[in-house]
């Protein structure tokens, strides 16, 4: 229930799902709950039922791309 908060709060449709050293885990996307209720799963559930996992992760770095000038 806390990513289906974290979804509306957010509004950004994906909530990322972080183990105890903030390591990304997996994803809750907004149209995740609908074929975990089907299956049936509850609201009650943990979010590690639903979410998508082994995805890629990317570092944040620096910027090198500079926009064009007018």
């Amino acid at each position: 229930m806390d990513a289906m908060l974290e979804l509306s709060r957010t509004g950004l449709g994906l909530v990322a799902v972080c183990d105890e050293a903030n390591r990304v885990q997996g994803v809750f996307h907004r149209r995740r709950p609908a074929p975990l209720l089907v299956a049936g799963g509850t609201l009650n559930d943990g979010v590690t039922r639903a979410m998508t996992r082994n995805g890629v992760t990317l570092q944040a770095i620096a910027a090198r791309w500079k926009p064009k000038s007018d």
